[in-house]
């Protein structure tokens, strides 16, 4: 993670940064609203690394989306809470507002939360998302998988997303998304791994992990299931992660 962030730094410093993340613990689901979840503005709270909320996106949010508050829930999420020091190290006067999405959030909502998020941010924000990509399979197994989820990740195909193997489609979507009403679609891949890479051994049970940063650059190129390749960068706006182990 330390690379990811230092590699961002070094393109930009955000004004912004929106955290989404999926919503393991199915807080939302719970609860029955069918609603993002997020986290109170409160300028004495001190359980985001003492970084300060974005409370003008935060408010637009709350006016065209459904959203509820849960204190408890984002601060239990290790896709928000694994990604805090580093922001905290990098970007310290940045603002930041984490999203958990639960698993019943449709396609119009998370198209309804990105219009949002790109019409009342500035130029140089930045979208990140942790989600799990294959999990549970044997290597050759998550890579077949794999291939698929970052095909229709890269070339945007809309229809697909709800059938790649991740945990939370949803939140692919929605930076996928975001990047493509900035027009920053090139993408340039940091890492494509398997637990078994770092092991040395063959496992029932792996782990994937895919980092790619969407930047300006256009490029002609699609992705197949037959190739993977780095574009050209440019100016970087999103980040996207893979499963994070500790």
């Amino acid at each position: 993670m330390k690379d990811f962030f230092s590699y961002i730094s070094s393109q930009e410093k955000p004004k912004a940064i929106v955290i989404l993340s999926p919503d393991h613990f199915q807080s939302g689901i719970l609860m029955g609203s069918n609603s993002f979840i997020t986290i109170t503005v409160d300028p004495n709270y001190k359980e985001l690394n003492n970084l300060k909320v974005d409370t003008l996106l935060w408010g637009k949010l709350f006016k065209e989306n459904k959203m509820i508050l849960n204190n408890s829930a984002v601060i239990a999420e290790h896709g928000v809470t694994t990604l805090l020091p580093y922001i905290k190290k990098y970007f310290p006067e940045t603002n930041i507002l984490p999203i958990l999405i639960p698993a019943d959030i449709t396609k119009e909502q998370v198209e309804q939360l990105v219009k949002t998020i790109d019409e009342n941010t500035p130029l140089n924000t930045i979208v990140v998302v942790s989600v799990d990509f294959s999990h549970y399979l044997p290597s050759h197994a998550a890579g077949f998988h794999d291939v698929k989820s970052i095909r229709v990740l890269l070339n945007f195909e809309e229809e697909n997303f709800k059938n790649i193997e991740v945990d939370c489609w949803q939140a692919l979507y929605a930076a996928r998304l975001f990047a493509k009403l900035r027009q920053k679609e090139t993408p340039h891949i940091m890492v494509h791994k398997n637990s078994t890479d770092f092991l040395n051994l063959e496992l029932e049970e792996t782990t994937s992990y895919f980092s790619v940063v969407l930047g300006e650059k256009k490029s002609e190129e699609f992705f197949s299931d037959s190739t993977v390749e780095v574009f050209n960068e440019g100016a970087k706006t999103v980040l996207l992660v893979g499963d994070i182990m500790l």
